[in-house]
């Protein structure tokens, strides 16, 4: 008899802002592990347990080849091992302040098992555990739908804003969240292959959608202005 997925359509991803807001270098690949291993914790959970991760799962949800997944299986419990967060928050006094966290203490695959059995670190805990202020929840489908970690990143950043419907970012920061300081270095490319590629992706994928306006300095493109919708059909018509 086939296992039964554990997640249904209403499976949600829950962290704090400052997670959201946090700079990740991560693969698409390892951004929708991590996901699900959220998806799995309980609101009132104090600890952290091991979790699985079913290959099956990935790839029913992402729309990937899973005997792939299943070769690349050992490979991810590696690279999630080594995978950081970057932390960027200001003192009392205004002084900047950087901390950095091991996202997993643990990341384990048998071969044959089906499944990745992974703990999060406990420095994980009030990003991840007893949120009750500050913080962001999105439908781990759509999540696991997106082609592309920026546009991930982007998603996740917009439904942090979802109720405010605007969210405002300087390019840099907005560059450095999305772990691209030194690529797409000119803006008509960034344009192209981040913002416009989310920009469609989003729409076509998620339960929001966005426009978007560059907001300049003389000729020198400086901030982001998003405005974020909701992706019903009767609504973007009259939008």
């Amino acid at each position: 008899m086939a296992r039964q997925s554990l997640f249904d359509d209403q499976a949600r991803v829950v962290k704090s802002n400052r997670l959201v807001q946090s700079k990740m270098n991560w693969t698409k690949l390892e951004h929708r592990v991590v996901a699900m291993l959220i998806a799995q914790l309980e609101k009132d959970d104090e600890e952290f347990e091991e979790q699985r991760v079913y290959i099956k799962d990935i790839a029913d949800l992402s729309g990937r080849n899973g005997k792939s997944l299943y070769d690349q299986a050992e490979e991810i419990c590696q690279k999630l091992l080594d995978q950081k967060i970057h932390i960027r928050t200001q003192t009392d006094d205004g002084r900047r302040r950087y901390k950095g966290y091991n996202c997993m203490s643990s990341c384990e695959y048998v071969e044959g098992s089906g499944y990745i059995e992974a703990k999060f670190n406990d420095d994980m805990q009030p990003f991840l555990l007893q949120l009750k202020r500050r913080f962001t929840q999105y439908n781990l489908k759509c999540f696991m739908r997106l082609s592309s970690q920026h546009s991930m990143r982007i998603y996740e950043l917009l439904k942090m804003r979802e109720g405010i419907k605007y969210l405002r970012l300087r390019i840099e920061e907005l560059r450095e969240v999305l772990s691209c300081e030194h690529s797409y270095e000119r803006f008509a490319d960034f344009k192209r292959w981040v913002l416009e590629r989310a920009r469609k992706e989003l729409g076509e994928k998620t339960d929001i959608y966005f426009n978007y306006q560059v907001e300049r300095e003389g000729q020198t493109p400086v901030r982001i202005n998003f405005v974020i919708k909701q992706n019903d059909s009767e609504k973007r018509k009259k939008g």
